[in-house]
């Protein structure tokens, strides 16, 4: 009788192990999380100083934030001109840097004509992210807009 009275040791009762697996399951989406949010956040987002991120030498970018400035250098030329069709043209080199202001990025992209003659044509631009995120709903605003694509598209008309 006086057995049953006696406490267990810690490790022999159920309860700790269920809340062990618990803890690694809820650490382990919590790891997927922050790398996920790391993975997508946009470099430097909140700090000021210049920083290269995507250069002939540098590339402190993963492929899905490459991909992304891509995108931002794109839409801009697709906001200035709609008739631009991006089947014709091929991506051949892009520039990114994070501007000395919070947010603010410097994105210059160039591409070339996919038809007869093998043009390059350069487009760069100023980019202010509305967060911190660069996945697909990512929201931005753009300023100095350069492009010799517009060049490109009235020739052709």
């Amino acid at each position: 009788m006086e057995n049953r009275n006696k406490n267990k040791p810690f490790y022999t009762k159920w309860w700790i192990y269920v809340f062990l697996v618990f803890l690694l399951i809820l650490g382990g989406f919590g790891i997927k999380s922050y790398v996920n949010y790391r993975h997508w956040s946009a470099p430097y987002y909140n700090q000021t100083g210049d920083h290269v991120l995507l250069s002939d030498k540098i590339d402190k970018l993963n492929d899905d934030q490459e991909e992304a400035f891509y995108g931002m250098a794109k839409a801009a030329i697709q906001n200035k001109d709609p008739k631009i069709n991006f089947d014709t043209l091929k991506d051949k080199g892009l520039y990114v840097k994070k501007m000395n202001k919070k947010k603010t990025y410097h994105i210059e992209y160039v591409c070339q004509s996919d038809i007869i003659l093998k043009m390059n044509f350069r487009t760069s631009l100023n980019v202010t992210l509305n967060k911190n995120s660069l996945k697909e709903d990512s929201s931005f605003n753009f300023y100095d807009y350069k492009s010799d694509l517009t060049n490109f598209t009235t020739a052709s008309d």
